[in-house]
């Protein structure tokens, strides 16, 4: 597929995955409307792919919400069944997003601001109405109804989701008009809570007279980190035995700089629990990719092991979305325009060197070429080498076929990272036979096409011209550097020989099925 079919439906959903709608679900409603009604078999495929490859939370609640008010009964049974999968703030999004609901937007204004002493970024927030608004089918309502009724009647398994998802619960009771079982009704409309409800733990952890005590409701119960902070005056090593005890590989990660502050990283014991945290994270199903490479942006991790290992979890965890096994050239444009396309390349340059198990040779041009070496795969090692490239001067895209050429590097896919204002020579359409008739090979050609002020579509008008076939993917404007958890979206796209390949892929993954719940499961 090429760039002469860049105005399928299939393709342009495929490029909402390289954006983060942060909560702004209406981004992406109507992609997802029109791929529904014009080919929903493989809307429906997608959706199951999807599941299994994508991060974005986002594009997870409008594929099932969409599936489940689906017209095809085929379609619908696709989106109970993934429905099931998710958590149940997920749930409640999901059934937000179909009734309609009106949700928080954040957008940082590029400045900064101290609070607690330290230096954030400034957000504005505003709302804004999104979702489908329509009527929640039969079918959903039963099968949220059949789901509370399973949890209540294991009482430990309902206050373990009451503990940390009680409003999401409340939300799916009284949006649907569900009658609660006594129990249920009482903690979460009365707040009343049974004796031996571990809900109490709370109000125990409080009144604990020692940090064996504290720790041991945290194991017991199983508290959330942030949860628990907020309720301990000291944070005790015993207290953080506990606490990382009860955390996922996920939340030690999103946590880790916060331990290490509070000195879980000098007492051996705190350390070894959270090496061994981080070494499950290598293999865990449920860690997004690049939390681990985002972990590191702020400066606050000190520990240079640890840097080391959340490298090693991001370079994992990016090549089960798909790996990349040709020689790969990544061309960065830097000319005056592209501030932005410098800040995505080395974002792409870092994902495909973890992602590659051949070589990756990223060159950054404007009039003249440069090659871009960083020492590691990590995230911090690209930003590192790419601290010295600015974007000034014209633009010739061929100049960095050149440098190929000249430095004798074989390559069979070029990745272009660029607005398409392509005014100096060489020109890359012209320069493109040389490469052939030099390595006898005719590399994949992608453009990741990131929008400027200057842009065009000059470059890929002169490669149709020239017969020369491409992919084209688009960041959209107002994302780039703030949106590298979409980034991994790419890596299923590039280890692909085509869009084709990958479209079949997709067609090939089977339709998850709605089972029975399991009410011997805790």
């Amino acid at each position: 597929m090429n760039q002469a079919n860049e105005t399928d439906i299939r393709v342009t959903m495929l490029n909402s995955f390289l954006s983060c709608p942060h909560r702004d679900t209406d981004k992406l409603k109507n992609i997802h409307i029109e791929l529904q009604k014009a080919d929903p078999l493989f809307y429906a495929h997608l959706a199951a792919w999807y599941y299994k490859n994508g991060d974005i939370r986002d594009h997870k609640e409008v594929f099932i919400g969409a599936l489940i008010c689906d017209e095809y009964t085929d379609n619908r049974e696709t989106g109970l069944a993934l429905f099931r999968k998710v958590p149940v703030y997920l749930k409640t999004r999901i059934l937000g997003f179909i009734k309609g609901k009106k949700v928080k937007i954040r957008v940082k204004t590029g400045k900064k601001i101290t609070r607690n002493k330290k230096q954030i970024d400034e957000v504005e927030i505003s709302e804004k109405n999104v979702g489908l608004y329509k009527n929640v089918p039969t079918s959903f309502k039963k099968d949220i109804e059949k789901f509370l009724h399973y949890i209540e009647t294991n009482e430990d398994l309902f206050d373990a989701i009451a503990l940390k998802n009680a409003n999401d619960l409340k939300k799916l009771y009284a949006s649907l008009r569900i009658a609660p079982s006594k129990r249920a009704q009482e903690i979460l409309f009365e707040k009343k809570r049974p004796d031996n409800s571990r809900l109490n733990v709370f109000k125990e952890i409080t009144k604990a007279e020692s940090p064996a005590e504290v720790a041991k409701l945290i194991i017991t119960n199983k508290v959330p980190y942030t949860v628990a902070v907020g309720l301990v005056d000291q944070i005790t090593p015993t207290i953080l035995v506990a606490l990382i005890n009860a955390m996922s590989p996920q939340e030690v990660i999103n946590n880790y700089a916060s331990l290490e502050e509070r000195g879980a990283m000098n007492n051996e014991d705190t350390k070894t629990l959270i090496m061994t945290k981080l070494e499950k994270a290598k293999t865990s199903q449920n860690v997004s990719a690049l939390k681990s490479k985002q972990a590191q942006k702020g400066g606050r991790i000190k520990d240079e092991g640890t840097k080391k290992i959340l490298d090693e979890i991001a370079d994992i965890q990016i090549k089960k979305r798909g790996v990349i096994t040709i020689p790969t050239a990544v061309f960065t444009d830097k000319s005056g325009s592209m501030t932005k396309a410098v800040k995505v390349g080395k974002a792409v340059s870092s994902l495909i060197s973890g992602a590659t198990e051949a070589p990756v040779y990223s060159i950054t041009f404007d009039t003249m070429a440069r090659e871009i070496k960083a020492e590691g795969t990590s995230l911090s090692a690209w930003e590192k080498a790419f601290k010295s490239v600015k974007s000034h001067g014209g633009t010739s895209i061929g100049v960095a076929l050149d440098y190929l050429i000249k430095k004798d590097y074989y390559v069979e896919q070029i990745i272009i990272i660029t607005d398409e204002e392509e005014n100096n020579y060489p020109l890359f359409h012209q320069s493109f036979p040389q490469y052939i008739e030099k390595f006898k090979i005719t590399p994949n050609i992608t453009i990741i096409y990131t929008e400027s002020a200057y842009g065009s579509h000059t470059f890929s008008e002169r490669l149709k011209q020239s017969d020369i076939p491409f992919d084209y993917y688009t960041i959209p404007k107002e994302d780039g550097e703030n949106d590298y958890y979409a980034l991994p979206g790419l890596i299923p796209l590039l280890s692909k020989k085509s869009k084709l390949d990958l479209l079949y892929e997709i067609m090939d993954t089977p339709l998850p099925v709605r089972k029975d719940f399991d009410r011997k499961k805790k």
